[in-house]
C-alpha cells in the first residue's frame, strides 16, 4: 500500500501509470467476482421441504407425479353390488357372522 506522502512525491506521468494499472486490476477482479457469483447461483440448490424446514405447502417447484399409468375413464371404488357395499349400507349386516351375511346378501340382491 502506498501512503499519501509517497503519492504526492510522484509526478503526473507516474500517477497516470499507477491509476491505469489499478484500473486494469479492478476490471480483472470485477470479472472474477461476476464469474464466482454465477458459479454460486449454478451450484446453489433452491430450498424446498426436503432440504430445509419449509413446509411442503411452500415448495416453489412441486414434484409432479411420474407414474406411467394412464388415466382411466372408470369410476374409482369397489364393485357396486358387492357384499361389502350391502354391509356398509345396511349397518346390521356388519355384525352378523359370515355364513348368515352371504344369505342375507343374496336376498338383498334380489330385492335391491
Amino acid at each position: 500500500m502506498v501512503s499519501k506522502e509517497e503519492l504526492r512525491k510522484l509526478d503526473k506521468e507516474e500517477l497516470v501509470d499507477l491509476v491505469y494499472d489499478l484500473s486494469i486490476k479492478v476490471d480483472a477482479l470485477t470479472r472474477m467476482v461476476e464469474a464466482l457469483q454465477e458459479e454460486i447461483k449454478r451450484l446453489k440448490t433452491p430450498k424446498n421441504s426436503g432440504n430445509s424446514s419449509l413446509p411442503p405447502a411452500q415448495d416453489l417447484f412441486r414434484y409432479k407425479n411420474q407414474s406411467l399409468r394412464e388415466k382411466s375413464d372408470k369410476k374409482s371404488g369397489g364393485q357396486a353390488y358387492s357384499l361389502a357395499s350391502f354391509g356398509l349400507r345396511m349397518g346390521f349386516l356388519c355384525d352378523l357372522p359370515m355364513c348368515m351375511t352371504v344369505g342375507w346378501a343374496a336376498l338383498l340382491f334380489i330385492f335391491y
